[in-house]
């Protein structure tokens, strides 16, 4: 027996600390990252940092069943959110593990809990910022897509999503023929907004509760 076989040889690497605040709720976390384990092991982890100097524990993102996470704070949100990945690489003789490269993307969303007994069908005041063109709302709890085609410049369209009605700000332009006849649906429970197009958003909601 040699003495190399009577311990493992382990490599640690951290990563900078990266600034990723925002004025979102919640981040959805995809990471994308290529390694080798030869004759040893390599372990990845991610943690934040919702404060800027607090750390949450380490999390092992490979080799587990579900690699996605959402980051959420009620108290700080991500005003300050901070973000650092570790590798570990533990050899035991033989060829060496490898670790190529990581990169993680952040995907912010807004949240709206529906904490009634059914569907809610909001009203919606969208108002097209920066430049003319279309707009995209996503309900990503349940694949919705909402459109707006062809908005002007500082435009602002009301929709009314229970009783399907569309109004622009506009005088005399009517904006049913650049919709895509998606109408905002919030399930019950917990929604995650994400939206492209450069525009403002304000939602009116009242959630339904069914008597016992």
């Amino acid at each position: 027996m040699k003495w190399s076989d009577l311990y493992l040889n382990v490599g640690t690497y951290v990563s900078p600390v990266y600034n990723i605040n925002s004025q979102f709720e919640v981040y959805e976390n995809a990471f994308d990252y290529a390694y080798q384990n030869n004759d040893g092991s390599v372990d990845v982890f991610v943690r934040i940092s919702y404060d800027g100097s607090t750390w949450e524990p380490w999390i092992k993102i490979n080799q587990v069943a579900n690699e996605a996470e959402y980051f959420k704070d009620t108290f700080y949100g991500l005003n300050n959110c901070k973000f650092q990945y570790k590798v570990v690489l533990t050899s035991g003789g033989g060829v060496s593990p490898v670790f190529y490269n990581f990169s993680a993307s952040f995907k912010g969303s807004y949240v709206i809990d529906n904490i009634g007994d059914d569907v809610c069908k909001p009203e919606l005041w969208i108002t097209k910022r920066n430049s003319a063109g279309t707009i995209r709302l996503y309900n990503e709890t349940n694949g919705q897509i909402l459109e707006l085609a062809n908005l002007n410049k500082d435009e602002t369209v009301y929709i009314d999503c229970e009783n399907e009605d569309i109004v622009s700000s506009l005088p005399m332009v009517y904006r049913y023929d650049n919709h895509n006849n998606e109408f905002l649906q919030l399930e019950v429970g917990e929604n995650f907004l994400t939206g492209e197009g450069d525009f403002e958003l304000s939602i009116r909601h009242e959630f339904k509760l069914l008597q016992g």
